[in-house]
Order: structure tokens, then sequence, then C-alpha cells
């Protein structure tokens, strides 16, 4: 059977949710800023998803993100991201978390940029709830190539 994702945020979810059980789609739930009040965005999403059995993913922030920067205090904020969006996800159930790898061609040496998300992501995974995972995907890069070699590197499975 193949998954299938139906990507809905907060405003729309009440519609969604209802049209992806009926056809036996999953969803992925956009988290993006604001994220400081977690209770809140967990209280917009919750209801509408009792009673939904499909899948769920969440697709986390972002904008501005840059896991593999030569800047640690970005750097810093991406992980302080992740961090905010992990337990909501969690406690909307789980599953695949949706990143972007930040990666913009031309504007840093592939080799150190590669070294720095490498770096970030196993940080990252040392503290990942049971259960979860990142599925991270290109944003400005035009191929596969610098994703790939950072998946690869890592080489954890929980990490695609």
């Amino acid at each position: 059977m193949r998954a299938l994702i139906l990507t809905c945020d907060a405003q729309l979810i009440k519609t969604y949710a209802p049209l992806a059980q009926d056809r036996g789609l999953g969803l992925e739930l956009q988290l993006f800023p604001p994220l400081d009040d977690a209770a809140a965005v967990i209280a917009q999403y919750a209801p509408c998803l009792e009673g939904f059995t499909g899948l769920r993913a969440c697709h986390g922030p972002y904008a501005d993100l840059c896991p593999g920067s030569p800047d640690p205090m970005v750097r810093q904020v991406a992980a302080h991201r992740i961090g905010q969006v992990l337990p909501i996800a969690r406690s909307l159930g789980g599953g695949p978390l949706v990143v972007h790898h930040g990666y913009v061609p031309h504007s840093s040496q592939v080799e150190q940029w590669v070294s720095r998300s490498c770096a970030f992501w196993r940080a990252e995974l040392a503290g990942l709830p049971q259960g979860m995972s990142f599925h991270v995907e290109n944003y400005f890069d035009y191929t596969p190539d610098v994703l790939l070699r950072v998946v690869r590197e890592v080489n954890d499975p929980r990490l695609g």
C-alpha cells in the first residue's frame, strides 16, 4: 500500500482531516512559527485530528533555517526551532518530521557545509524522541547531491 500525504495548515485542517480519513490518505501538518506557545498550537490541531487514523507527518519550520551555516548563531536558531516543534509533533501523533536542509547553491563551500550539516543532524538525532524521524528535503538547490551526501554521511535510519 502506498502512503499519500495531504498537506494542510491549521486553518484548513477541519476540512482536510475528514477528507484524508475518507480517502485513506495521511496528513502532513504544517507547523511553522510562531511556535512559542506549544499548547496553543496543539489546541489548534488536536480537536480536528480526533478519530483520524491515517499517517501523520509534520512539516517543521524552514524559512531562514540553515543547519550547515558557517554562522554558529544561525545553526543555534535552527536547533531552537526544531526543539520547539518536536514536542508539538510528538503530541500530534509523531511520525516523520519534514524539514528543509537549507543549502543555498554557491553560498558556501560544499565540503565545509556538509561537515557542519552532518554535525548538526547527528546532534539533533541524539535527542530525537522514540518513534520519530527526520525527512529532509531540498529547498533552493537544483539537484539532490548535497542533501544525499549529508544523509549518507550521517548514516542513521532516522534521517532520510
